[in-house]
């Protein structure tokens, strides 16, 4: 059979919250059903971020319709790759989250504390493990560490696109059933609002309500770092 394109609706926001600067960037490409959100790191964050998401979204238009689980290996070797040889390398990485929807199938692919979410039948699921320091502590644990954000080592991430560091993404491939919304964030969402409260919210009416919703509720909660929400309903299969 012909793959069939995915019927979707999207809207994507960003906020730089508490900070003077925002050096988060996203990118939608809904004819590809591609979607990715990056938070920049460094003095030059804002330059890692918008490398990050041009390069991938310059894969994916290329590549057409290749199969994602290998676009998105090659499109974020490739994204890491111009970060590292830029000028500014030495202070600049990225936090990636991404998501391709095509012919009833998601994949998602990460790096570093960018997540990834799915909400179905009002159940609300992570679908990234956080690659950093508090996330492996809360392995080791075994439970949750509640107060993410105001944990010493709360910022510290353990794979990135750029910075020198490990940039191999974590892909997943996943079913898609119509009705199903996604939500791509920063963690300046995360830090902001409790993953237990972000079910109802993220359910609010229309992607561009919710978005509004998510980000409205981020910065009146005191929003520390810059906030980025993508927010994606599969409309029909």
């Amino acid at each position: 059979a012909r793959p069939r394109q995915v019927q979707l609706l999207a809207s994507g926001k960003t906020h730089a919250g508490r900070r003077t600067s925002n050096e988060d960037c996203f990118g939608i490409e809904l004819e590809l059903g591609l979607f990715v959100v990056a938070d920049g790191m460094g003095a030059a964050g804002d330059a890692a971020s918008r490398l990050a998401v041009d390069t991938i979204c310059q894969h994916f238009r290329a590549a057409g319709r290749g199969d994602p689980l290998i676009e998105f290996d090659a499109a974020i070797a490739t994204a890491a790759q111009r970060i590292h040889s830029d000028r500014r390398s030495e202070n600049m990485a990225a936090t990636l989250a991404a998501l391709s929807l095509y012919n009833q199938g998601a994949t998602v692919a990460h790096v570093g504390d960018s997540r990834v979410y799915r909400l179905r039948r009002r159940r609300i699921e992570r679908l990234t493990r956080d690659h950093s320091v508090v996330s492996d502590i809360e392995l080791t644990l075994g439970r949750p560490i509640q107060q993410r954000s105001s944990h010493p080592m709360g910022t510290v991430v353990t794979r990135a696109l750029g910075g020198g560091g490990d940039a191999r993404p974590d892909v997943l491939f996943l079913d898609v059933a119509a009705q199903d919304r996604f939500l791509l964030c920063s963690d300046g969402l995360t830090d902001s609002i409790l993953e237990s409260e972000l079910r109802p919210l993220l359910a609010r009416g229309t992607p561009d309500e919710a978005s509004d919703l998510l980000l409205e509720v981020a910065v009146q909660n005191g929003a520390r770092d810059n906030v980025t929400v993508i927010v994606v309903d599969v409309l029909r299969l």
